[in-house]
């Protein structure tokens, strides 16, 4: 016969395995969820920020309910935890601005991975993820430029892709007044009404 206390501890054992599978696999749906509506609404897949706070809030939930199941009450721990994220959130003020700044970005979904974004100070590049803190462009030199979410937040940046994803690019031709125009009967008409003009 197994004693009273053996049985107890499988048990335990049990209820640990089935809350980190059932955690796994709630992680995983919810992410497989999520992955189908950004490829529906957004045509991207899922970014960082949203992936870890998915990970996060489930293992945190997980956790929460292991405890109960051994015993430990967690009204305490809450409480601490709620005293003790008052005096986190006061040091990391500009990290909790990065992340909610990221949140407002990914929820207005005014800029999403995929779109080429130009800056107020001219930098320009592809939009390649959106994490806790940062925004990764890439530029056409294939390199990377680093954000802070609350600085992308706050500035005045062109989407080139909204409100449609055509790109339009505007250049600027010069002829020359001794180019030789008579291969084509317009640029013919236009030197010879610009050589009108200097004269």
């Amino acid at each position: 016969m197994l004693s009273p206390q053996f049985l107890t501890l499988l048990r335990l054992l049990a209820g640990v395995v089935a809350i980190f599978i059932v955690s796994q696999l709630i992680e995983r749906l919810v992410r497989v969820y999520l992955q189908k509506v950004f490829h529906k609404s957004q045509g991207q897949k899922i970014n960082s920020l949203v992936s870890n706070i998915i990970h996060i809030s489930v293992w945190s939930i997980g956790i929460l309910i292991l405890l109960q199941i051994l015993g430990i009450p967690i009204t305490p721990i809450l409480t601490t935890l709620g005293v003790g994220g008052i005096a986190i959130a006061l040091a990391l003020q500009e990290t909790l601005s990065n992340i909610f700044a990221g949140i407002h970005i990914i929820i207005n979904r005014q800029i999403k991975p995929g779109d080429f974004i130009s800056l107020e100070n001219g930098q320009e590049g592809c939009v390649v993820d959106i994490n806790w803190r940062t925004t990764n462009l890439q530029t056409l030199t294939d390199n990377f430029i680093i954000v802070s979410n609350s600085i992308l937040a706050k500035s005045v940046l062109t989407n080139h892709r909204l409100p449609t994803r055509h790109i339009g690019v505007r250049l600027v031709i010069g002829v020359s007044y001794n180019s030789d125009t008579g291969a084509c009967g317009a640029c013919y008409a236009a030197g010879g009404a610009l050589g009108d003009a200097k004269s």
